[in-house]
């Protein structure tokens, strides 16, 4: 424990590696990953014109926000984002046009691989979550000193749960950004009590607002935490000010209360995720470490170890906290103390968790990792708590403790970018070489060939992948759904994608060749109706490709 002290001394130094290292995790490979679903929708939503990327529809229940700032960027960068049939390519040769002539594979692949930049629409992430990695520095600093500051930003710093959504093209590392950012200003507000704090609180919750929802979740452990402040104290001339920045905050988010009350009208109706249960419940606090990708023996000791050093710190702050229990002290000769640092803590991290888990129980299902990732930094803060206190009683325990998380984090780390050992988790879905195989399918793509898809979990990146001229000939084979929910949402991707549904008895005689992709979520494969590959046997079977992960590809020369 000495040598870990003794680097911690290093304090400059040792900023600037984490945040060095930091850089390098959430920019390897920024480009390389195809889209999945979700982000393929984002982008498509945001490449629309500014009315509709502010449509209560656009991008199913979520706020503006982060589409907005990827529609400027998309706008501001000239980068084409939808596909394109271009007159020229980039070498100067003629690209497909309407008549559907047919050019070579070198022009296919420009025409499909070069009309989008994955890594530029990734980079506000990776933006917004490199400034939380200094902002969780910041929050440690102010409420525990620099060595558990440095301790919880390069946990951050390594967390593959934090690299998955650098490099991802939604809204989480924004609203882990703007979260944080909250926290600062609110215990900025209340230390110096300064209007000026207080106006940029309620600004900074707008936009928090206007990124996500779960904000609520976030104000209400801010508000129990500011209740308890000023209950212990007998001067109270804060709390018109506080009341005011919530007044503002609900003011400049009324312009979309009604279309919130749609989403959540619709979340109401039904909901993706399944009913709650202890498992899941345990797997979102080992997600905020690890990630998504620890389906090996080797994690169990790491989970162990989060789990002791977790629960010490908590332990820890609980202690530190004693003091609100006192009678006869409620007034205090300073605006912060100890046991004000430890409350905000245990507020900001229990909570929204306990209002996720009642809600999941009296509402829909709604506890889940992503969405509260913006109180990951909290339970970071416990960790590095835990293995300070634990550094003081036991130095060769805690250094122990300390070499087996980075030595299980860069397991994880290792795993999330060679794509290994994935765990299922609700909402997260394991990444497919979409890229390729729309590349693949667009150069030995014929004119009158038509696409089919067994499944709707590739609609979205299709629509981004696939050349005008091939996804308006892309069908969804018509799925047999009568909830009115699902039939809903089935019809709004048909429209935002292009991509329309189809009988496969329509195919009979009016195309060519017939293109059929069996996919589903993660490795799952969904089949052909049975009518309809009775009938594909009895037609010429030219191609059959298996290579790209999670789906089969087949090309027919139909019969006429």
């Amino acid at each position: 424990m000495k040598c870990i002290n003794e680097l911690l001394k290093q304090k400059k130094l040792l900023i600037a590696f984490i945040v060095l290292a930091g850089i390098t995790l959430r920019f390897y490979g920024l480009g390389d990953r195809s889209l999945w679903f979700d982000e393929s929708l984002v982008v498509l939503e945001a490449s629309k014109t500014l009315p509709e990327v502010l449509s209560v529809r656009a991008e199913g229940i979520h706020p503006p926000l982060f589409r907005l700032i990827l529609h400027f960027l998309i706008k501001k960068t000239g980068t084409p984002v939808l596909p394109l049939d271009r007159g020229l390519d980039s070498g100067g040769a003629v690209s497909p046009g309407p008549d559907g002539e047919d050019v070579s594979p070198a022009v296919m692949d420009t025409v499909v691989q070069g009309d989008f930049n994955e890594y530029i629409l990734r980079l506000p992430s990776v933006f917004f979550s490199l400034i939380a990695v200094i902002l969780v520095y910041m929050l440690g600093r102010v409420l525990f000193g620099v060595n558990i500051a440095l301790l919880t930003a390069g946990i951050m710093s390594i967390s593959a749960f934090q690299v998955h959504y650098a490099q991802e093209i939604k809204m989480y590392a924004l609203l882990q950004c703007v979260s944080l950012t909250s926290c600062l200003l609110l215990i900025s507000a209340l230390r110096s009590g300064k209007r000026s704090f207080w106006i940029a609180y309620s600004l900074i919750n707008v936009l928090a607002f206007y990124t996500h929802y779960f904000t609520v979740l976030l104000l209400a452990g801010e508000s129990i935490f500011v209740l308890i402040y000023f209950y212990r104290r007998i001067n109270r001339e804060f709390v018109k000010y506080w009341l005011g920045s919530l007044f503002l905050t609900v003011v400049l988010f009324l312009p979309w209360v009604m279309n919130m009350s749609r989403h959540l009208s619709r979340v109401g109706n039904d909901f993706w995720l399944s009913p709650l249960t202890w498992r899941q419940s345990i797997g979102v606090f080992q997600n905020f470490f690890w990630g998504y990708y620890t389906g090996s023996a080797g994690f169990i000791i790491g989970k162990i170890d989060v789990f002791i050093l977790c629960l010490l710190g908590m332990f820890c702050l609980c202690i530190r906290s004693r003091k609100i229990a006192s009678t006869g002290e409620k007034e205090k000769p300073s605006l912060w103390d100890n046991a004000d640092s430890s409350l905000f803590v245990l507020c900001g991290a229990l909570i929204p968790v306990l209002c996720a888990i009642g809600l999941s129980f009296v509402f829909r299902p709604v506890f889940f990792d992503r969405p509260l990732i913006f109180t990951s930094g909290f339970y970071y803060l416990f960790f590095s708590c835990g293995l300070c206190y634990l550094g003081r009683k036991n130095r060769i325990a805690s250094f122990f403790l300390l070499a087996v998380f980075c030595g299980v984090s860069w397991f994880s780390l290792r795993n999330y970018y060679s794509d290994k050992c994935f765990t299922v988790s609700p909402g997260v879905v394991q990444r497919k070489p979409l890229r390729k195989m729309c590349a693949y399918i667009t150069r030995n793509y014929r004119p009158d060939d038509a696409v089919v898809l067994s499944h709707h979990s590739i609609v979205y990146p299709l629509a981004c992948y696939l050349p005008k001229r091939i996804s308006g000939r892309t069908y969804l084979l018509e799925p047999q759904i009568k909830d009115k929910y699902e039939r809903s949402t089935l019809n709004g991707m048909m429209g935002t994608s292009g991509v329309k549904f189809a009988s496969w008895r329509q195919f009979s005689g009016a195309c060519r060749g017939l293109w059929v992709i069996c996919s589903g979520w993660n490795q799952e494969i969904i089949s052909l109706p049975k009518d309809m590959a009775e009938w594909l046997s009895n037609q010429k079977l030219i191609r059959e490709n298996s290579e790209f992960k999670g789906q089969k590809v087949y090309y027919y020369e139909l019969k006429h």
